[in-house]
């Protein structure tokens, strides 16, 4: 925090910030770091990883969404895993297709996923519903 005493703007340290006060448990103070994060670096999908994390820990399910289709728009390779956090959301949410959608999508992105197995079972299951 002694970086953002010198440049309150600087997007790593308030993205370091966010995450400490995320670890902590104190969702709201990480945030504010995160969407201060966002907004000094528009670009930097990590934050918009980060920020949607933090707003499904506050319940904030809409927000969720947005931050992690931004994540997705800016580099949907490396944040595959935000297709499968969308996925959870849509679960949430009673979209069972969309959730579907989603789980494909993080498989088609990341075909070695560690957890590969429980999302194949996860989508097995959503289909049923279907």
């Amino acid at each position: 925090k002694d970086s953002l005493k010198i440049n309150p703007e600087y997007g790593p340290a308030l993205r370091g910030s966010g995450i400490c006060e995320f670890h902590a448990g104190n969702y709201t103070d990480a945030l504010n770091y995160l969407e201060k994060a966002v907004a000094a670096e528009p670009n930097v999908a990590k934050d918009y990883m980060l920020l949607g994390l933090t707003y499904g820990a506050l319940d904030r399910w809409g927000a969720a969404r947005m931050a992690f289709q931004q994540a997705l728009s800016l580099d949907p390779k490396g944040l595959a895993r935000a297709h499968f956090h969308l996925a959870n959301i849509y679960i949430r949410e009673n979209r069972t297709a969309e959730a579907i959608g989603e789980l494909d999508a993080y498989l088609a992105a990341l075909p070695d996923a560690p957890d590969r197995e429980k999302v194949i079972t996860l989508r097995s299951q959503l289909r049923r519903k279907l």
